[in-house]
């Protein structure tokens, strides 16, 4: 099963709705080239590599876009009838991090599209099924949309995750039942949000750049896929941007009832040091070690001392009633 593309690998469509794989080294044995056929390049792949240079017969301007293996941000190109379209998606690899977004190239002209990467970042499990049914992408154009709509899907569940966590953060945050963890984990989130959206909004004017700009073998169809591919990313950039808000106010919150329980305890510590101030002054006063203290030699001495000091007490307790500080 075609989960992720993570090998240089070659597509062929039959123009019926389903497909043909082929390993790299086989498809470049074939004397005569299908008129309708993908091959994806991993660049960390030397055979990879070296067809893209020298069987893939590209511009070399286009070769050096499609081979750069360092991050790049999303931009899209048309000259000549051919598309160059780079997008960051997110990172198929096991354990990788929510906002750890890959780059894929694509270049394509009517008859041909090439994908190039080093992480795995198109997941086509359903477009498998798709192709086994016969009901897959026919042509080029087709493949793009799907592409597209594949590359917009894992982000969007991504930011669907991020949102089911702000959710129960909020929820916690709203019943006191927040975890000690709840602030570093909103700390988390926002910097999971500000990096996908760092990479959205170029994206976001990549694909504005091509539903403007058209190839002549665009048709309607694609026309339409680009117009809604634009359309979505426009939603994920505003759902992040609530996502944001969201957490900047929960993070208010919470630093907001820690500041109050700050304020508390001092205010509890200000009034327990009102109150044994004048009991340390009395202690003090009595216990110095001169004559003519009162009830130095008295039977009951320490009691008398011991009830002077909670009438002091009460009195202290009487006042800071009147005063509203209790």
């Amino acid at each position: 099963m075609i989960k992720h593309l993570n090998t240089s690998c070659v597509f062929i469509l039959d123009k019926k709705g389903s497909t043909r794989s082929l390993s790299l080294e086989t498809f470049q044995k074939k004397r005569t080239l299908p008129k309708n056929y993908w091959v994806h390049i991993n660049l960390s792949e030397k055979e990879g590599n070296k067809w893209l240079r020298d069987k893939a017969d590209l511009d070399p301007e286009i070769f050096r876009l499609l081979s750069f293996t360092k991050h790049s941000r999303p931009r899209s190109l048309i000259e000549q009838n051919h598309l160059l379209l780079v997008l960051r998606t997110p990172n198929l690899a096991p354990r990788s991090e929510p906002d750890d977004l890959v780059f894929l190239r694509l270049w394509a002209n009517e008859s041909r599209l090439i994908t190039t990467g080093t992480h795995p970042a198109i997941h086509f499990d359903s477009l498998e099924k798709q192709f086994n049914n016969k009901e897959g992408p026919k042509n080029i154009a087709e493949l793009l949309i799907t592409i597209l709509d594949n590359v917009i899907m894992s982000t969007t569940n991504i930011v669907n995750d991020i949102e089911d966590k702000v959710d129960d953060l909020e929820e916690a945050i709203i019943s006191k039942k927040a975890p000690l963890s709840a602030y570093d984990d909103l700390s988390e989130i926002l910097r999971q949000v500000v990096g996908i959206r760092r990479y959205l909004v170029p994206e976001r004017e990549a694909i504005w750049n091509l539903s403007h700009k058209k190839a002549r073998w665009f048709d309607h169809a694609l026309e339409e896929g680009i117009s809604n591919s634009f359309y979505r990313i426009e939603r994920l950039i505003e759902d992040l941007d609530l996502q944001e808000r969201r957490v900047r106010i929960n993070q208010d919150v919470l630093t907001a009832e820690a500041t109050k329980k700050t304020q508390k305890n001092l205010y509890m510590l200000s009034i327990l040091t009102g109150l044994f101030l004048p009991l340390s002054f009395l202690a003090s006063l009595f216990g110095m070690n001169v004559g003519g203290i009162p009830f130095s030699t008295a039977k009951y001495g320490l009691l008398a001392i011991v009830g002077l000091m909670i009438l002091v007490v009460l009195i202290c307790l009487y006042f800071f009633k009147k005063l509203k500080w209790l």
